[in-house]
This record gives C-alpha cells, structure tokens and sequence, in this order.
C-alpha cells in the first residue's frame, strides 16, 4: 500500500512541489535480508501448522523502524492481476483479532504501574477464577476463567512465565476499571497506529461504560478486546524504551529527483504510558518466560531474550463462543 499512499510524492500532481516529471524517491525501512528470512520462515511455518495464515513482524525497537513486514498468504506482484481477495488482504494492518495471553504484559504492566500490584505480592493459583459461587441449576461455566493447570504460590514474575489466567483475574477484580481502561488507551489499543498505510484498522475496544461484571478480566487475559499486530508491537516498544511508546513507521527517508535528502526518519516518541521501572520489571518478567517459562522454546543461547506466549481460542463463525479446535 505504500505505492497508494505515497502517490502524491512519487508522482507530485501538477503544481505542486516536486512536478518535474521524476518526482521523489521513497525509501522503505525494510531490511531485504531480514525480510527474506523471514518470508521463508512464514512459508515452512504455514506448511508445517497448516495454518490459514501467518503473520511475521519485525522492527528496530529503539527507533520503531519495521525491518520485515512479512503477510500469508500475499499476492505475487508479478501476477497481481491474478492474485485473489484473500492474497491482497493486508492482515498486519487490517486483521482484528483477540490477542490472547500476548495481551498479559501490557495489563501486567497496567496493574504495576496503577499500584494494583507489586513485585513481591503472592497469589494462590488454583486453575480457576471464580466470580461468584456457581447455583446448581447453572451448567455453563460464565463465572470461571480458567488456567491450564493449578501454579499454587505465584508472583506476578510467575504469572507471566506461566501465562496464568487464575493470577491476572485476581491482580484485575482488585483494579479500577477506568484507570486499567485509561492504561490500555495509552498504549494505543483502539485505536489506528498511523502507519503509511491505507486503510488501517483502529481494533476493538469498548468503553468502560459498556463493560459487563467480568470485562477487565477477560480483557487482562487478552479476549473481549480487538486487535492488530501493528498494535501489539507498537505498544510493546513501551518496553524498550523507559515506558515510552514510539510511533512504528516504513519510511526511511525521501529524496528529490536530483537526489538531495528532503526527509529521514527519526524515533518519534508517543506516550509515557507507564513508569520505566515499570517498563524494565516487566521486560525482565519477559526474560524470565524466555529463560525457563511457556516462550523457553524462542531462548537463544546467550542472548538476552523477552518473550510472551499468547494462544486465543477463535471465535465460531455464527459468533457464539469459540471454537473448540481452532486457535
């Protein structure tokens, strides 16, 4: 979508700036070599997942420049007449989805930096969160949310190592809806990213007006909110740098047709969304998964790694509940 964006760069429309006939030269941030691996990578994780499609970002996290931008299924440029809808679909800016358990570091890091919880606080997990006791005539389990297995004593450390979904509900029935709300906003869901992209979806997030008994619950565990993978990474540049987002960006620099430098790129930083303790705790909650958690198989020997996991349920077709086999 570059090409669309940029048209009136690329091919300046008659009196305007640049309408000589050559127009400007647009360089993008993406680095070919990453973005090669990357493509082969999604390729053989497409074949080997069977999956419907796959989603492959990277970006320099101290300047938000995006390095690959990888998209599959996407459409072969060269037969672009014949490729089909679901090719041309852009699903790093246009697909909503609910994030799942990737969603945790950013309430997590709400939770800290609201007070709601600290570094040494102790939770018992017992694999389910209930919201009141459950009636006998009651079949369905609306009031649970559920863990994998019981992780007994955790702290918030443990909480993200493990995923556990028992943990974030107790740390979020404590938290003040609006303020986690305000958090969440802050870091940029809801809203579009501003990338130099057409068409941007800005996700779902309802307001805390709206907001049912169990809402800031299943939101900390990463369902009942929308998003896109522009959003998540964007957000998660709060984490490199001091609790500060940086607005993510493909544009590298611009130059006129004679070949002078007319713009490059520089870190824009957004939002002070939460403290840089608060940024650095949860990094390191991050390692912490990587080292020995549910992300030990992303480790590299070493190196410094922070990962979250996040597997979402998919939603069924018709809208009621999830699917008990797709993810």
């Amino acid at each position: 979508g570059i090409e669309y964006s940029m048209q009136n760069l690329l091919f300046p429309p008659e009196g305007t700036a640049g309408a000589d006939g050559n127009g400007y030269t647009v360089f993008l941030t993406i680095d070919a070599s990453i973005q090669y691996m990357l493509q082969k990578t999604a390729e053989q994780t497409m074949k080997n997942s069977q999956a419907e499609a796959v989603i492959f970002l990277a970006a320099d996290a101290k300047t938000g420049e995006i390095l690959a931008y990888v998209n599959e299924p996407s459409a072969d440029l060269a037969r672009f007449s014949a490729s089909t809808e679901e090719e041309r679909f852009d699903r790093p800016s246009y697909f909503m989805y609910e994030p799942g358990s990737v969603f945790k570091i950013f309430s997590m890091a709400s939770f800290l930096d609201i007070g709601t919880t600290q570094d040494s606080d102790i939770y018992t997990c017992d694999a389910q969160f209930m919201f009141k006791p459950k009636p006998a005539t009651e079949k369905k389990d609306q009031n649970v949310i559920r863990c994998l297995r019981v992780h007994g004593q955790v702290t918030p450390r443990d909480i993200i190592k493990f995923s556990c979904n028992d943990g974030m509900a107790q740390i979020a029935d404590k938290t003040d809806a609006a303020a986690f709300a305000e958090k969440l906003s802050a870091f940029g869901f809801g809203k579009k990213t501003g990338i130099e992209l057409p068409g941007e979806a800005a996700g779902l997030f309802a307001p805390v007006s709206s907001w049912s008994t169990r809402t800031k619950h299943t939101i900390a565990i990463g369902q009942e909110i929308a998003v896109t993978s522009l959003q998540i990474m964007q957000a998660a540049t709060a984490f490199t740098n001091k609790g500060k987002t940086l607005k993510l960006t493909l544009l590298s620099e611009i130059h006129d047709s004679e070949g002078n430098l007319v713009y490059r790129h520089k870190p824009k930083p957004l939002v002070q969304v939460v403290s840089a303790r608060t940024a650095r705790t949860v990094l390191s909650y991050m390692q912490t998964a990587a080292d020995d958690g549910t992300g030990s198989r992303a480790s590299i020997r070493g190196v410094p790694i922070a990962v979250k996991t996040g597997t979402a349920q998919m939603a069924q077709i018709d809208g009621r509940g999830y699917s008990a086999t797709d993810y």
